[in-house]
């Protein structure tokens, strides 16, 4: 994924929780995740795919090592193209379905779910 596309992503997750009034910042590479809004911490996916193309995230080691010590951890794919997040996915659900022995693969076909 090219830089350009990931923070194209995190503006699209930042103008939504602005939207909503939530005081929302984003943070630094080493943090695990890229977005902070409200009490979330938030892991930004960004994609030009469709949800349907798309079978599983990678998450890095200090990403998951920061989902397993927060409750308040989430992955918000967004699709740049069309501008909108199409998935939220919790804490419980990312530790639920890792798949480990790869990096730290998430498959997507349990949790594709529309965004409210």
């Amino acid at each position: 994924m090219s830089k350009k596309i990931g923070d194209k992503g995190e503006q699209i997750v930042i103008d939504y929780f602005k939207k909503k009034g939530v005081k929302v910042r984003k943070v630094g590479n080493m943090e695990g995740y890229d977005i902070k809004a409200g009490r979330k911490l938030i892991e930004v996916k960004s994609t030009k795919q469709n949800v349907k193309q798309k079978t599983f995230f990678i998450l890095s080691k200090n990403e998951f090592i920061t989902a397993c010590k927060n409750k308040n951890y989430w992955i918000y794919w967004v699709n740049v193209d069309e501008g909108e997040i199409k998935l939220k996915i919790s804490r419980n659900e990312i530790l639920e379905n890792i798949k480990p022995e790869f990096r730290y693969s998430l498959p997507l076909s349990k949790l594709k779910k529309k965004v409210s």
